[in-house]
């Protein structure tokens, strides 16, 4: 019987070459975990880390960040990490709403924009200020368009144009109430962004785009041919009615394609390889074309309409007078800009290029119209939703609004200036906004990424790795888990525990912990009251200044008390971050809280939003780059 030669060689090569295979697969085909920071187990020891669980979530619930942070929770821990990209760093979650505030706020030069954000948008708006890192040239693109967010000229210019937009929607909506016999419930969303894209549109250019009143005439069009109500359609009171849709002018859908276009590039894994894709079909050359020969054709005539005037070259010195009379030749925010450019070049005694072949200002205007109207549209979406759950909360609202505007009613609605007055205070409304921010979280993701080595929450985060900041306030996490934290506190920044001390010795009447704590409960539901404190305040005799209905003027002798006791809205009660924070923060906040305002004022005033079939108002969310309802139903009523 012969033996095979044993062969030390081979047999070390055999024990040797599964070690290093093991060894190469861990630290080149599997996730390398940051060191100390939570994760999947079973994550970590798949190519694709945490994507199939990630994947199968967002196939039923339609949402990314929902499952993500249900992950920190899982794992009993405000700081996580995810393995979402193969051979990758890992992504560290943020699950804390005051460090995240912490992050956006005072922590700036630790964090800057993600490179991610801004490769998503460089194939679209490759000069605008979202791409470029906070360095010089980013500052002076913003400080260019400062003033186009100033409260005189949002005041003066644009809030004419949002006023008449929001009219117009309440218009076509009391035609739609009264669509086959009336009470039917309809679609709502696309109302909205048309309403908010006509009314950013005109604010940004100049030009009206007239979506809703295309909308206005195919109702009622449709109105003036219906002679009776079918007996089917008495017995579908509550499914939705089925109404015209107005045909889109080619340069709304050129806008809405461009805009969809950004959504397709977010979600794709290789967004350069997809854009270049995109631009080399029949349809993006077509609607690409249409824009850029609209938005120059605009340009054009503004500048043609500046060089025929005697412009101020001391724009930054001038007086008021001055100023009002410049700006009376504004009629949108590209006006101020390009004017602005126009004394600029003056000044330095040099010839303005034609803005025809300003890349960086049309770049600029398109990422103002892109980002601004369909987040307004999907706030306003999630708005008339907790309208119609929450039927307390909005004839609370209402009867605060008609307080405040006496003389008003639903066909002689508050001027823009009236609902726009700062001597007009409405801490309901004021609350009411933020609770709708706060819980809609239209952008329920605000990415970071880390300029040096640093900590969160006392975890190590080295340089360059992507933070994703969860834009929700939600439930404290337990100090007393079993996840090694230790005392939560502790281990914030000291920046962090200066804020919190300064938000408490500023709260007064309720107390301090005491006014936090009953801001943080219950964080699911829609509550205004929790932006709401009673103070008291010293007031004047016969001061009849609107602070809401506990501090309105009573013939009563008692309310002449030099002290009174009344509901003031705060905004610190939880950190805002609706619209991000700092440096970094949406630079359309103002005009988005403005255009929001007026729009809830005059819904509000003109209907009451009834309650919907269980098969038409699901809360659930869609998430895409922003997030919307998944369904958007209204039934109204007119007051």
């Amino acid at each position: 019987m012969s033996l095979i030669p044993f062969d030390p060689i081979l047999l070390s090569l055999a024990l040797i070459l599964p070690v290093c295979y093991y060894f190469l697969a861990h630290r080149i085909v599997y996730p390398q975990p940051l060191p100390g920071i939570p994760y999947n187990q079973t994550a970590s020891h798949r190519v694709l880390g945490d994507i199939p669980d990630l994947v199968t979530s967002v196939r039923r619930t339609k949402e990314t960040s929902k499952w993500c942070f249900s992950q920190c929770r899982r794992l009993k821990s405000p700081v996580i990490q995810l393995f979402l990209r193969p051979f990758s760093k890992p992504f560290v979650f943020v699950d804390d709403a005051r460090e995240t505030e912490d992050i956006l706020l005072r922590r700036t030069r630790e964090f800057d924009r993600a490179p991610s954000t801004a490769a998503f948008f460089r194939t679209v708006l490759p000069r605008a200020s979202i791409v470029k890192p906070t360095d010089h040239e980013f500052k002076a693109q913003r400080r260019l368009w400062v003033d186009v967010m100033s409260p005189a000229f949002l005041r003066s210019v644009v809030a004419p144009n949002i006023y008449r937009s929001t009219l117009e929607l309440v218009e076509l909506w009391r035609l739609k109430s009264r669509v086959r016999g009336g009470g039917r419930p309809f679609e709502a969303h696309h109302d909205l962004e048309t309403a908010a894209f006509d009314a950013i549109w005109v604010a940004v250019l100049g030009s009206e785009l007239g979506g809703i009143r295309s909308e206005i005439a195919a109702v009622a069009k449709d109105v003036e041919q219906q002679v009776f109500q079918t007996e089917e359609e008495h017995d579908a009171k509550d499914q939705p009615a089925n109404m015209p849709v107005a045909e889109r002018s080619d340069l709304y859908e050129a806008i809405q394609y461009l805009n969809k276009s950004i959504e397709r590039i977010m979600a794709s894994p290789m967004p350069v390889l997809h854009h270049w894709l995109i631009r080399q079909t029949p349809t993006y050359r077509r609607y690409e074309t249409i824009k850029n020969r609209e938005i120059r054709r605009i340009l054009r005539s503004a500048y043609t309409r500046f060089q025929a005037l005697k412009l101020s070259s001391t724009f930054d010195s001038q007086s008021q007078e001055e100023a009002d009379e410049q700006h009376q030749h504004d009629t949108c925010a590209m006006d101020l800009v390009l004017r602005r450019e126009m004394i600029f070049s003056q000044r330095k005694g040099i010839t303005l290029p034609s803005p025809e072949k300003n890349l960086e200002m049309q770049d600029e205007l398109l990422m103002l119209l892109v980002a601004g109207h369909e987040t307004t549209a999907n706030t306003l979406s999630w708005f008339v939703k907790f309208m119609a759950h929450n039927p307390s909360s909005q004839a609370r609202l209402r009867q605060h609004l008609q307080a405040a505007f006496p003389s008003s009613s639903a066909f002689n609605p508050p001027s823009a200036a009236e609902i726009l007055s700062s001597t007009t205070q409405i801490p309901y409304l004021d609350a009411t906004i933020a609770e709708t921010n706060r819980l809609a979280a239209t952008v329920p993701l605000i990415v970071r990424v880390t300029t040096v080595d640093t900590h969160i929450l006392g975890y190590k985060v080295p340089k360059g790795t992507h933070v994703m900041c969860n834009s929700r306030v939600t439930e404290p996490y337990d100090d007393d888990n079993d996840n090694g934290m230790g005392d939560l506190e502790s281990r914030r920044s000291e920046s962090s525990r200066v804020a919190m001390v300064k938000h408490l010795n500023g709260l007064g009447g309720e107390g301090k912990e005491e006014g936090v704590k009953r801001a943080m409960r219950e964080l699911d539901r829609f509550e205004p009251e929790r932006w709401l404190v009673r103070r008291k305040v010293k007031r004047e005799e016969g001061q009849d200044t609107y602070r809401g209905l506990e501090g309105k003027k009573e013939e009563n002798a008692k309310e002449e008390e030099e002290e009174k006791e009344e509901e003031l809205f705060d905004p610190g009660a939880l950190p805002v971050l609706a619209f991000s924070a700092g440096p970094r923060g949406c630079f359309g906040r103002r005009l988005a809280m403005q255009e929001l305002r007026m729009m809830i004022v005059l819904l509000v005033l003109s209907f009451r939003f009834l309650p919907l079939p269980e098969s038409l108002s699901g809360m659930e969310g869609r998430q895409r780059v922003l997030r919307s309802p998944q369904q958007c139903y209204v039934k109204v009523e007119v007051i």
